[in-house]
């Protein structure tokens, strides 16, 4: 049961999400919820975490639980042994709290875009968060802020919140659309010796025909970057192998 309640937290907060943006009475209800003394200013997905957060308050009780009991006692093994089988848990629960908050920054972002969007842009289930900031890009010739995911490089721009904007959206960062770099398990990441204009640490991606030139403030960013992106380009590999492997002849 715990680990199905674990598998589907994914799904019944997209499911949530979905709610509170279709169904303005579940929304005020929420929202009515949370000013309850009673909810202690939690709101209903910090509720839902609370279950996946119990595990490692077990292991940290199991570990003080054999530290302070004698070798030689007979259930010392039994402890031993349950400590064990509790960090296995935790550690597939942590794996799936990364998910989880992976997915909802996610979500978030999509919540905070403005403009028009391609097609089926938020249907990916397996699009994953993986970080974000202000970036030279060089085809647009301009810094833009730039969100990165496993499977794409998203190009937008902060914009400046209407008066309608501030009332709906109660002041959220909002970011136009202006384009999308879709990353593969065939995208090249490499350093850029050219085109470099005014900046000295620009690297390239290159998928197919397509390629964007991406300018940073210093090594240090520009490294950080690029690692992050090959490291999205491996998974992108590494997925596109095991469906290659379990795709029948």
């Amino acid at each position: 049961v715990y680990t199905s309640y674990c598998n589907n937290y994914p799904k019944a907060l997209t499911r949530l999400s979905y709610l509170c943006e279709t169904n303005i009475e579940f929304k005020n209800h929420l929202e009515k919820c949370l000013i309850d003394p009673k909810c202690n200013d939690l709101d209903f997905t910090q509720f839902l975490i609370l279950p996946i957060q119990r595990i490692p308050r077990y292991v940290l009780l199991l570990n003080d639980m054999v530290k302070f009991t004698p070798p030689h006692h007979k259930d010392y093994a039994s402890l031993v042994t349950a400590v064990g089988k509790m960090r296995t848990v935790a550690e597939y629960v942590n794996e799936r709290k990364r998910l989880v908050e992976s997915l909802q920054q996610v979500l978030k972002v999509q919540a905070q875009l403005v403009g028009k969007l391609p097609e089926n842009f938020a249907a990916n289930p397996s699009r994953r968060y993986i970080g974000e900031g202000f970036l030279f890009v060089l085809q647009k010739n301009k810094k833009l802020y730039v969100f990165l995911f496993n499977d794409l490089l998203l190009l937008t721009k902060k914009k400046k919140p209407t008066l309608t904007d501030i009332i709906r959206e109660k002041e959220k960062e909002l970011y136009k659309y202006l384009g999308q770099f879709k990353i593969t398990h065939a995208t090249q990441v490499v350093e850029d010796p050219l085109n470099k204009g005014s900046y000295n640490f620009v690297i390239s991606l290159i998928e197919g025909d397509e390629h964007i030139g991406l300018g940073f403030a210093d090594e240090t960013e520009k490294q950080t970057w690029m690692n992050n992106i090959k490291t999205s380009v491996q998974q992108m590999l590494d997925a596109w192998k095991t469906m290659s492997i379990e795709a029948p002849m």
